[in-house]
């Protein structure tokens, strides 16, 4: 079986290879400040809420 590496050469040109390796090693920080801004939006909805009750 071939490897990611050797099959992604020959469905795209070099850039998007380059493009791709970046956006998949960046992916992880991508990720957590996804989920860092849902919980930081999250608890202001929360907040709000509570505010509101209050």
């Amino acid at each position: 079986m071939m490897s990611a590496s050797q099959l992604l050469p020959n469905f795209f040109p070099k850039e998007s290879t380059r493009v791709f390796a970046g956006y998949y090693k960046s992916w992880p920080m991508r990720l957590a400040r996804s989920r860092l801004y849902a919980n930081y939006m999250g608890h202001k909805k929360l907040w709000q809420k509570r505010v509101n009750l209050m």
